[in-house]
């Protein structure tokens, strides 16, 4: 039970250590966390808005969450990221409890470090979204999935139902889809497809569980709003991200196969030994089938999508992480080191060598932050962990090469959270830009900006949409600031008054964010 407590605040700690940072910045983080403190100030459980409009994006479980934190520590970057890191030590001991429970404790404790060494798990769980609630729901349900396919016993299958109804809580339908999919998949590929089985997960009382989950929440969202809730969430939100490719998230069909990939790394360059072995050890390892499974059909379900992102295919990682844990565990206990095993080791030290460069590099070639690209340095702990992992396998010495990746890149997302990002975050648009806003002049956009503007400024933001609407909103007020993006400068040339005084592209986006003034209002002061 130590072991446990100690994993589990150990991966909180890590998860939530230097989370305030930087700004509540990206699309997504502030609309969310914007959501949850407008959700909070109406005491209003029930309908979710976002500058003081409805939001059909996400269901509530998340802005409940940060409600919450909202009222123990403040309205802050820190309260929004907080559920989410949670949520990620909740993962990191449900993973390392069902590797431990089906496999051995050795596999356990390499299947939390995958997560923990993992940047990209690291981001998603530092982020104020509902992804980190979706794939612990998830994690829960697949693995509570199988102990109940395994032993029968009702208090695993009632704890799937429970999972994939708070999931559907936190994100949708795709709570529900992905469990059925899985089990369906799962149950054929064992040969083990038979009523009895199925009765193992109890699916009448589970599903009478899973609607006393949700439909309170849904039912009365879809009353409060009319229906306009339902209609956004489930057409646009739900059937319109899968049948099309939305704000620009596309991709060519194998994408997702990319995205774990590269968001496993660095251990993912051991991935195609620990998916043959599953395979050739399918029969007499049906743990090891069941975490194949899952992944596969996770992956291939957003192969399908329209809409590709990466954090998609993150309720893949506990699982595919089991695989990789296990295959590691049997490296540590005096394996030799076949071919396959070298070229991960090769490829592992080729990034870590690479990365800081790239770094380095890819903050160079952008204009508004070459003169920060010395912040890649920050990163040289990662080519000094390559020379002591070359010299513990020189003398067949795994484990300890293995910790020395795992500790290389856990070091490395602390040093990326709490001293190169921020470093990288002080040049974002609205951090340079609030200071010229937070006067008691009115504020509108026009057309597109940077949500987080809401969040900083704490007030509703009117949206015009139209010259004529900005040119009798600048008359009643002259002294009015406007957000916009460079796109609509062309259109906002009809109002030869105007002048652009702060122009900073965003962070790692295309769109570059504009402060437009009145002259008369520049030359008053």
């Amino acid at each position: 039970m130590l072991r446990l407590v100690l994993l589990s605040m150990g991966s909180f700690v890590f998860l939530i250590g230097f989370n305030d940072s930087t700004m509540l910045y990206g699309l997504d983080e502030t609309k969310n966390a914007q959501c949850a403190r407008e959700m909070l100030a109406r005491h209003d459980w029930i309908v979710p808005t976002f500058n003081g409009e409805l939001r059909t994006d996400k269901p509530p479980l998340h802005y409940y969450v940060m409600m919450l934190a909202y009222r123990l520590f403040g309205v802050n970057g820190f309260a929004a990221r907080l559920g989410s890191g949670l949520m990620g030590a909740l993962v990191i001991l449900m993973t390392f409890r069902m590797a431990e429970r089906n496999l051995s404790r050795q596999a356990a404790t390499w299947s939390a470090l995958v997560l923990l060494a993992s940047l990209h798990f690291s981001v998603q769980f530092r982020m104020s979204v509902p992804d980190p609630y979706l794939i612990a729901c998830l994690t829960l349900a697949f693995w509570s999935g199988y102990e109940a396919l395994k032993t029968g016993k009702a208090k695993w299958a009632l704890a799937t139902w429970m999972g994939m109804g708070l999931g559907a809580l936190a994100k949708g339908p795709v709570a529900l889809l992905l469990p059925v999919l899985t089990a369906v998949a799962y149950l054929t590929v064992s040969r083990q497809w038979s009523w009895s089985k199925v009765g193992r997960l109890r699916p009448f009382s589970g599903i009478l569980l899973f609607a006393l989950v949700t439909l309170p929440w849904y039912w009365a969202v879809h009353q409060q709003t009319d229906g306009a809730w339902t209609q956004g969430f489930f057409m646009k939100h739900n059937v319109g991200r899968y049948a099309a490719a939305m704000e620009g998230h596309g991709g060519f069909f194998g994408l997702p196969v990319l995205y774990v990939l590269v968001g496993l790394l660095p251990f993912s360059a051991f991935l195609p030994q620990a998916l043959r072995r599953a395979v050739q050890q399918r029969r007499e390892n049906s743990f090891g089938l069941f975490c194949l499974t899952v992944a596969g059909v996770i992956v291939g379900f957003f192969m399908f999508s329209g809409t590709k992102l990466p954090n998609y295919t993150v309720p893949a990682y506990p699982f595919l992480a089991v695989l990789l844990g296990d295959e590691l565990a049997r490296l540590t206990q005096g394996w030799r080191t076949a071919p396959a095993t070298r070229i991960s080791f090769n490829v592992v030290a080729v990034i870590m060598l690479l990365l800081p460069a790239g770094i380095a590099l890819a903050l160079y070639l952008d204009p508004h932050l070459s003169h920060v690209a010395w912040a890649g340095g920050l990163f040289m702990l990662l080519p000094m962990g390559v020379l002591l992992m070359l010299h513990f396998l020189r003398r067949q010495h795994l484990r300890p090469a293995l910790l020395t990746i795992a500790g290389a890149f856990m070091v490395s997302a602390w040093v990326l959270y709490g001293l190169a990002y921020p470093v990288v975050d002080r040049e974002n648009p609205v951090q340079v830009t609030l200071p010229s806003l937070a006067g008691r002049q009115p504020v509108v956009g026009y057309k597109h900006f940077n949500p987080a503007f809401v969040f900083y400024l704490n007030r509703c933001i009117p949206l015009l949409e139209t010259p004529e609407q900005l040119h009798r909103q600048l008359l009643a007020h002259p002294e009015t600031r406007v957000i916009s993006r460079t796109d609509h400068l062309v259109e906002l040339s009809s109002l030869p008054y105007l002048l652009v005084v702060h122009q900073r592209r965003d962070l790692f986006e295309r769109p570059t964010t504009v402060i437009l003034e009145r002259r008369e209002s520049i030359s008053q002061r």
